[in-house]
């Protein structure tokens, strides 16, 4: 066959057939904007130039006849639905996809990059132009790149109607400019009209061997990124058009958001420019505009782990910046990473998690033995390697998603290397914690205020005496009878009433990794009410006479919980089991046992129960009867739990 320009689906001489559910593809559509914004920005801080690496996200309409090679996609379209027999999924995406071709327009996302070096080719294997659009598993990139799996280049083609990218990219081979053209389809396998299998993927440029087009007049304006060859220098960098884009309402928020909460520390540091056309232009200078954007941050409330993830970056933007007041820095150099900084403010209403960056792009808030910090005051932390050989050690360490480090991931010789730098990191950035963030524990307390009422025996001539004066003077005690505990106030929206004055039956559950793992510890008590002079009391209280007086407010009954445990499901999932002294209905608060404060946690959903003001209540148990309830928290927790039960 002679060579031409169009689309070409290669015949598969094996017969082999690709389905629909092709796993790069699969692995983002859980969330595909948060794959699309934080896989082509990562590609784009990978090929750096200068500083800073600029992004541009652009929707556009064009004509469906402007598409190059759109004839021969239809007829592959229509062909991929004839044989999608394998799932209601693939039947629903090809009847959808042909509906989009046989559309008068089509939408088109472009994110184009400046200030890169271009996607370097020749189209021969090695070259990062290869690797990005006809490897499987390969990704040409140094140890130092933020990508190294090869799997985020299949981010763009979640969110295409058609699963169809169009690259265009200008770089320099030696003293030449190169401008390529290539579209890529992930589809499936399907017959041709002469009943041979084609495969599933196909590309758009020169049939033969399945090149790039060079020539810019073999391509449409819309896909350029020079107007002519005299153009190229200034065009150098890379730009993805992803055919068919279906974009959510708020879909520039969703990018925005992803943008600041992964690469804040690359852009407060300039390397780093994105821009959304129709949405936000984030720099230096508007990121903190970004993150206190409550459009913005509302429309992740629902994806896994948000908003608290994106509040969190937020707080960490703090750590970082150089102008924020009271941060601490220190550094260590670590036997396999080398420099290491971390940074520290200590403050009220800080999440209490320590992130870990590379290259400027978040990688985890969660790194083992960083997890639970119940000890220490509220704080954010940053950790960063400062050293290449460092980084790529710890890049080598890294899943696809880049969310965590797992030393099993590395060779064989380098497993026992990894979990010693990844242990002695933890271990560093305990003990910078205890230097400047543990809150003071004293063993011995003089308390001062309580003198009127226990004065020192020499003071009063009771034996034993020293001889001391009484610095407050003569002190006569009288006896008076212990004063009742108080009923609790009927108002439901007392929350402080109801739950913050607790002097017993608050169970701190010790957190499980598994059921039978038990508790760490347990706390069980009586659960009693304080007054406003903090009496404990239960029905009445008692005046200076000694007369006691009744109080209109419901009495509600004293509950006791045995065996108390609380078994982790997920960052906000808890499974809590108990043991109720008697039968009845209880209400039921979650709090963080803190060191200095018992901080309370909104439950967002349970079962059984329901919420009210985010505690857990309508709980019905049975005396001496194990009860077990699932409840997810409204913001991730990794500390200790403490439940305070109060029967109604």
């Amino acid at each position: 066959m002679p060579d031409r320009i169009g689309f070409e689906f290669p015949v598969d001489p094996a017969e082999q057939w690709d389905g629909f559910n092709n796993p790069g593809i699969e692995y983002y559509t859980g969330s595909p904007y948060h794959g699309l914004g934080r896989e082509t920005t990562q590609n784009s801080l990978d090929a750096m130039a200068g500083q800073p690496a600029k992004v541009e996200f652009r929707l556009i309409e064009v004509p469906t006849q402007e598409v190059p090679g759109i004839a021969e996609l239809k007829e592959v379209i229509t062909r991929c639905l004839e044989a999608a027999k394998e799932s209601n999924k693939a039947r629903t995406f090809f009847e959808s996809a042909v509906d989009i071709v046989n559309a008068p327009k089509i939408k088109v996302l472009q994110i184009a990059d400046h200030n890169t070096t271009g996607l370097k080719g020749p189209c021969q294997n090695g070259s990062p132009y290869f690797a990005l659009l006809k490897a499987s598993g390969q990704s040409v990139k140094d140890d130092t790149s933020i990508g190294s799996y090869g799997i985020g280049k299949f981010a763009p083609f979640a969110v295409s109607g058609l699963r169809t990218v169009f690259i265009s990219t200008v770089w320099r081979d030696k003293q030449e400019w190169k401008h390529y053209v290539q579209g890529k389809a992930v589809l499936m396998s399907h017959y041709d009209r002469h009943h041979r299998i084609r495969q599933g993927t196909g590309f758009w440029g020169h049939t033969e061997k399945c090149l790039p087009v060079e020539d810019l007049e073999d391509v449409p304006i819309w896909l350029r990124r020079a107007h002519d060859r005299d153009t190229l220098e200034e065009a150098i960098g890379t730009t993805l058009s992803i055919l068919g884009f279906q974009p959510e309402k708020s879909w520039r928020s969703k990018i925005a958001a992803v943008t600041a909460e992964n690469f804040f520390g690359a852009i407060e540091r300039s390397a780093l420019e994105v821009a959304i056309h129709g949405g936000h232009s984030i720099d230096r200078i508007t990121l903190r505009k970004v993150f206190y954007d409550q459009g913005v941050e509302q429309s992740i409330s629902e994806l896994k782990g948000e908003p608290e993830s994106f509040t969190s970056s937020r707080l960490f933007l703090d750590v970082i910046s150089d102008g924020t007041p009271g941060v601490v820095i220190e550094h260590c150099e670590n036997a396999n990473l080398g420099k290491c900084e971390f940074r520290l403010l200590v403050r009220e209403d800080l999440p209490k998690r320590v992130a870990i960056l590379r290259d400027g792009m978040l990688i985890t808030q969660q790194l083992q033995g960083l997890r639970r910090f119940s000890e220490f005051k509220e704080f954010a932390a940053v950790v960063e390697c400062q050293n290449p050989r460092g980084n790529a050690l710890l890049k080598a360490m890294e899943p696809p998603k880049h969310d965590d480090f797992e030393p099993d991931r590395l060779s064989p010789k380098d497993i026992q290397k990894g979990r010693v730098a990844l242990r002695e990191l933890a271990k560093w950035v305990r003990d910078m914690l205890k230097r400047h963030a543990q809150d003071p524990v004293s063993e011995k307390t003089n308390p001062d205020e309580l003198n009127d009422f226990f004065p020192d025996e020499a003071a009063t001539g009771q034996s034993g005496a020293r001889g001391e004066i009484d610095p407050a003077g003569k002190v006569i005690v009288r006896a008076r009878p212990l004063p009742r505990r108080k009923t609790p106030s009927p108002d439901p929206s007392a929350e402080e009433e109801r739950f913050g004055r607790s002097t017993g039956n608050d169970a701190e559950a010790g957190e499980d990794q598994n059921a039978g793992a038990g508790s760490a510890h347990e706390q069980v008590g009586e659960r009693g009410r304080a007054d406003d002079d903090g009496n404990g009391q239960n029905g009445s209280d008692t005046d200076d006479g000694g007369s006691q007086k009744q109080t209109p407010m419901a009495i509600r009954g004293n509950l006791r919980l045995h065996n108390v445990r609380s078994i982790i499901m997920g960052p906000r999932s808890r499974k809590l089991s108990f043991t109720p002294s008697r039968s009845g209905e209880l209400c039921l608060m979650l709090q963080d046992s803190g060191a200095d404060t018992n901080r309370k946690l909104s439950v967002a959903q349970t079962s059984p129960g329901r919420i009210e003001q985010g505690v857990v209540t309508g709980i019905k148990v049975h005396e001496e009867t194990r009860c077990s309830i699932d409840v997810e928290l409204a913001e991730v927790f990794n500390g200790t739990l403490r439940l305070v039960a109060d029967a109604v």
